[in-house]
């Protein structure tokens, strides 16, 4: 047809006159495409062709700064959600996030960042996107809470693999839990010992993925 021997010439000619002018640069296809997208980005270092097409998104990223815990959990917005949680928790109504269970008035309990603050604050999409890292992991849809002796065993670790570990200790977990329940009378620091492998045990797997998959939408 007319439109097919159209578009045959068509690319003849570009050819011509890329290679005539020495543009050849401008047509190589790159891995991943030609412009820098969220998913490009987040594959570098995952992907070993994968890197930046654009220079200063590159630097962009060499400058984000490093990683400070103290200022993501000082920020206002943490403050904010945190005090609101503190008082569901005073007036009975909160529910860990993680067990799907009702928080005890008494209950020591941390705000934990369903994507970790660090993961947020590294992500390559978020900083091509010109996003402040901080507003972005203290959202009602990433801080959680839960039980402290659930959210300091988490680390910086992600929910998938933060449960895997879980998952390969529970047999360890379980049977630390039966020795120290067995015993005539435990010391202080068994009893705060079964406390927290107990928290642990409670855990929710499916719920935790959930509240992960949910935040990770969010973003």
């Amino acid at each position: 047809s007319y439109e097919t021997i159209f578009s045959q010439y068509e690319k003849v000619v570009v050819q011509a006159l890329v290679s005539s002018f020495g543009l050849d640069f401008l047509i190589q296809d790159q891995h991943g495409g030609d412009v820098d997208t969220i998913h490009n980005v987040r594959e570098i270092g995952k992907d070993p062709e994968m890197k930046h097409k654009n220079q200063q998104n590159a630097k962009n990223y060499s400058k984000r700064g490093k990683y400070d815990s103290a200022s993501y959990h000082k920020d206002q917005n943490y403050t904010d959600i945190n005090a609101r949680v503190s008082a569901d928790k005073e007036a009975g109504k909160l529910y860990d996030s993680y067990t799907g269970k009702k928080v005890k008035r008494n209950a020591k309990i941390d705000l934990d960042h369903a994507v970790s603050a660090k993961e947020i604050h590294n992500d390559p999409g978020r900083v091509l996107a010109g996003l402040d890292g901080k507003k972005l992991a203290n959202t009602e849809s990433n801080l959680k809470p839960t039980d402290r002796s659930i959210n300091r065993s988490m680390h910086a670790d992600n929910m998938a693999e933060y449960l895997k570990k879980w998952k390969e200790k529970q047999p360890e977990r379980q049977a630390k839990i039966k020795e120290l329940k067995n015993k005539a009378s435990l010391t202080d620091k068994e009893r705060k010992e079964l406390n927290k492998l107990e928290k642990l045990e409670e855990i929710d797997p499916v719920l935790m993925l959930e509240e992960d998959r949910k935040a990770r939408k969010a973003i």
